[in-house]
């Protein structure tokens, strides 16, 4: 996708992001059959997941990328990456990223779900768990995934902190990751995103690189890689250029939408 140093290694990374594996007619709907192919079509091509975690390290230090990886989100928590995802990432030693919003004050054992976000179901606390004892790792996604651009700036500060704490004490580890629902920040927002995680990542279509802002960064939403052909052309040299053709009229549609 980027050319190679000298070292082997590229310029530029692919952070691909999903939200349901599932066969609804929704634009956060992404098949499973069609993951399960694409995955392992990249993974016979000798594509491999890094971990977003890595991704940022390497950003910040201005560092290259492993030749012929990508990395892998999820939003909102469903259930689907579970059960639809879990056993494939087994198979194919994948990583992920799953960004959710914790219940403000709700119970994080046993098989407690997230608060519900759509008509599907949402991830348990056990198989959070069981999905982060197999290398799976988590983000903060605000307490209510709440539009951050309408909060006042206490409730900005509350939807982060909260979200981060709840996720840190459930989990027991640091989170230092985050994602704006709906893709929705501004400046205020992102300093604030800023003062307490690592990096945050955003709709914004388009490849992550050395230019990208970590607290706001690139990724390609799976919903252009419906059709098989644009799946297969995900680990092409001509994808970032397909992005750039498709991010014009995107771009333009969210201009005229209301805030």
């Amino acid at each position: 996708m980027s050319t190679l140093t000298a070292s082997g290694r590229v310029a530029q990374i692919p952070i691909l992001t999903l939200h349901a594996l599932d066969e609804m007619s929704s634009p956060i709907s992404f098949p499973p059959h069609l993951f399960a192919r694409a995955m392992r079509r990249w993974h016979a091509d000798g594509w491999k997941t890094i971990d977003l975690a890595q991704v940022v390290r390497l950003l910040s230090r201005g560092a290259k990328f492993p030749a012929k990886t990508f990395a892998l989100t999820f939003d909102d928590g469903y259930a689907s990456v579970y059960r639809e995802g879990f056993a494939l990432f087994q198979e194919l030693g994948v990583t992920a990223t799953v960004f959710v919003a914790p219940n403000p004050g709700g119970d994080t054992n046993g098989t407690t779900p997230l608060p519900r976000l759509s008509e599907r179901e949402m991830l348990r606390w056990n198989e959070i768990r069981e999905l982060r004892a197999h290398g799976i790792t988590f983000g903060a996604h605000t307490m209510t995934h709440a539009n951050l651009t309408r909060c006042s700036d206490a409730q900005l500060d509350d939807e982060l902190r909260t979200s981060q704490q709840a996720l840190a004490d459930a989990l027991g580890e640091p989170i230092t990751l985050f994602a704006y629902p709906f893709g929705k920040y501004d400046a205020r927002v992102r300093g604030r995103a800023a003062h307490f995680f690592d990096a945050a990542v955003t709709d914004r279509l388009g490849i992550a690189g050395a230019n990208s802002d970590r607290y706001a960064l690139e990724r390609v939403e799976s919903y252009y890689l419906l059709s098989p052909w644009a799946a297969d052309g995900f680990t092409r040299a001509w994808f970032p250029h397909y992005l750039a053709a498709r991010n014009l009229p995107r771009a333009l549609r969210r201009r005229l939408l209301p805030s």
